[in-house]
């Protein structure tokens, strides 16, 4: 499996949901590489405070998004307290209107 490299800084909620928006099926975001459950404790993480907040902003998103079928979640071990945490964007489901619009109607008999 191939891992994206890990993001030179921790993301942004708002960034992470730009990659919602704009990848495709298929397409693979790493958005950290650590201990998440480690790093995002207030009382262990050795993440400044605005880091901590903002990985801990963009995992719940991820959470959410994968709760709703819009991703997949992966992690990939690499040694002791060391993982890739990847989203992967799953493939988008037809709006509910589009698909009743192009339903055939049914005639009366």
């Amino acid at each position: 499996m191939r891992i994206d490299p890990l993001p030179p800084r921790t993301l942004s909620a708002a960034e992470f949901a730009d990659w919602l928006q704009s990848a495709d099926a298929g397409e693979r975001l790493t958005y950290w590489r650590g201990h998440l459950a480690l790093d995002a404790s207030a009382l262990v993480s050795q993440l400044r405070g605005d880091d901590r907040i903002r990985l801990c902003s963009v995992s719940r998103l991820a959470w959410d998004m994968a709760q709703k079928g819009w991703i997949h979640l992966l992690q990939q071990r690499h040694g002791a307290n060391d993982f890739s945490y990847v989203a992967v964007m799953r493939p988008r489901q037809r709006n509910a209107v589009a698909v009743q619009a192009s339903a055939p109607s049914k005639v009366a008999a």
